[in-house]
């Protein structure tokens, strides 16, 4: 066979030769370059891991916290978890209420802080939030300070009696005893056998 030439052949082109023609016919233009299939990644199986290993803390955490009553356990499977998704409600609401039976109430109110940031429409993390408070205060200061959280907790939801519940037991240890008389009044309407109300609304 003899060699064959073919001139004006540009780079990244595909091209057809045959035998017997000296003109190379170009199949793909020089300015649409050969697509190559980019390399597959990992980052979407880490991130499969990454959820996986989230929710087998979750469980074993939640697991130990309400089958187990071991809130040590409890409070560290929920702050592994949250390294992974730090702003995930369900640990943060459990890993708080896992540090208020460890008696670490300070933790406990940094964390659901974090909640009411996170969802500022908690319910659960302002109620947990200003009876933490309330329980812990020691002036007047801190007890207006859990009234207004629990403020918050009651404007989310008005139904909630066991908010009003709280905040009546607040104005009681703040010595306004008409607005306690009247909260009590309103828990005891939405609910006749609410016996702490009951009782302390004989004691007023």
């Amino acid at each position: 066979g003899e060699a064959q030439v073919f001139r004006g052949m540009h780079p990244n082109a595909i091209w057809e030769l045959s035998e017997g023609v000296p003109i190379a016919k170009r199949i793909q233009p020089a300015s649409s370059p050969v697509n190559v299939a980019p390399l597959p990644t990992r980052t979407g199986s880490a991130e499969r891991d990454k959820t996986a290993s989230f929710w087998k803390h979750q469980r074993s955490a939640m697991n130990a916290f309400k089958r187990d009553r071991d809130f040590v356990v409890a409070a560290s499977g929920f702050a592994r978890a949250l390294a992974l998704k730090p702003d995930h409600e369900e640990a943060l609401f459990y890993r708080a209420c896992s540090l208020i039976e460890l008696g670490q109430g300070n933790e406990a109110a940094r964390v659901l802080r974090r909640l009411t940031e996170v969802n500022p429409q908690s319910l659960r993390g302002y109620q947990q939030w200003g009876t933490l408070r309330a329980l812990t205060a020691s002036s007047d200061t801190e007890l207006a300070f859990a009234e207004a959280l629990l403020l918050k907790a009651r404007a989310i939801n008005p139904e909630e009696t066991g908010v009003l519940q709280v905040l009546a037991e607040v104005s009681l240890k703040r010595g306004t005893l008409q607005l306690a008389d009247e909260r009590l009044a309103q828990v005891i309407a939405s609910n006749a056998r609410a016996a702490r109300a009951l009782f302390l609304r004989g004691y007023i």
